[in-house]
C-alpha cells in the first residue's frame, strides 16, 4: 500500500507500507508495519511522465513522419502525420513492419536501408517515391550502453509537398 503524507514543511512525502498480523495461539496479538520512504521514486516517476508527455507533444507537432522501430523492424511508435499519410489509425500501424504498411517495392527499399543502419550502427539518408510523394528519409540508430542498436528513429520528409508550398509563396525561405 502507498501512503501520501504532507508534512509540516508542506512537502509531499510518499511511503510504501506492508503490514502483517502477528499471531499467538491462533489469535492476532499485534500487527507488524514496515514502511519505506519512496518519495524520490515518486518524484522521478512524475518527472518521467512529464518528459513523456512533452516528447509525445513534440513528436505529434511535427508535420513530417516520425517513427520509432525496434531492431527487428517492428514499428513501436508513430506520430499523427504517419497515420494521416498512410490513411490508417495508429493502432493498426504500431506492431507492424514496413512490409505491412507499404507497397512491396517501397517496403523492400526502406527495409534494406533500415537493415544497413542496424548492421553498421550509422545513420543514413535516402530518397524514394511513395504514392506520388517524393520522400527524404533519415534513419538513425539508437544505441544502448554497450553500443548495440536497440531502436531506430525514422524521419520521413515529404519534399514534394514542401516544394509545392514553397513555390506557392513569392518569397524565398531563409534558414
Amino acid at each position: 500500500m502507498c501512503i501520501r503524507d504532507r508534512r509540516l514543511d508542506d512537502q509531499e512525502h510518499w511511503y510504501a507500507s506492508n503490514c502483517a498480523p502477528i499471531f499467538a495461539d491462533s489469535r492476532v496479538v499485534a500487527v507488524a508495519l514496515i514502511s519505506y520512504n519512496i518519495t524520490e521514486r515518486k518524484r522521478a516517476e512524475e518527472k518521467l511522465r512529464n518528459s513523456e508527455r512533452t516528447l509525445r507533444t513534440l513528436i505529434d507537432a511535427s508535420p513530417e513522419s516520425i517513427l520509432l522501430l525496434d531492431a527487428a523492424g517492428t514499428i513501436l511508435l508513430i506520430n499523427k502525420t504517419v497515420a494521416d499519410r498512410l490513411g490508417m489509425p495508429a493502432d493498426q500501424i504500431v506492431g507492424r513492419t514496413a512490409y505491412d504498411v507499404h507497397p512491396p517495392e517501397v517496403a523492400a527499399n526502406r527495409m534494406r536501408h533500415f537493415e544497413e543502419v542496424v548492421r553498421t550502427r550509422k545513420p543514413t539518408r535516402f530518397d524514394d517515391l511513395r504514392l506520388g510523394r517524393y520522400m527524404e528519409n533519415v534513419i538513425h540508430p539508437i544505441l544502448d550502453g554497450q553500443g548495440r542498436v536497440t531502436t531506430v528513429a525514422v524521419l520521413g520528409i515529404d519534399r514534394k509537398t514542401l516544394r509545392l508550398k514553397l513555390s506557392a509563396t513569392s518569397q524565398p525561405v531563409n534558414h
